[in-house]
C-alpha cells in the first residue's frame, strides 16, 4: 500500500502547479491556429525563451499596454469589477 498510480502522481502534480511561482499556475486547454504555433516558435527561437515563456510576456505585454490607457472606472471594468 501507499503506492500511487501514474494517475494519481500526474493529479498531484498539476494540483502543485495552483500554488508554483508568486502567483501559481494555471493551465490552458485551447487550439490555436498553425500559422499562430509557428510565429510563437519562431518569436520564442528568436528570444531564445520557452514557448511557454514567450507566450506569457506576450500576453502580460499586451494587458500592461491596455490599462495604461484606463482611467479608473474603465478599469475597473476590464478587471470585471463593475460593469
Amino acid at each position: 500500500m501507499g503506492n500511487k498510480t501514474n494517475a494519481e502522481i500526474q493529479a498531484d502534480y498539476r494540483n502543485s502547479r495552483s500554488l508554483a511561482g508568486d502567483t501559481g499556475e494555471q493551465r490552458m486547454y485551447t487550439w490555436v491556429s498553425t500559422g499562430a504555433k509557428l510565429a510563437l516558435k519562431r518569436l520564442a527561437l528568436r528570444s531564445n525563451i520557452s514557448q511557454r515563456k514567450m507566450l506569457e510576456q506576450l500576453l502580460i505585454q499586451a494587458d500592461e499596454e491596455i490599462k495604461e490607457g484606463l482611467s479608473d472606472s474603465e478599469f475597473d471594468v476590464y478587471l470585471g469589477i463593475t460593469q
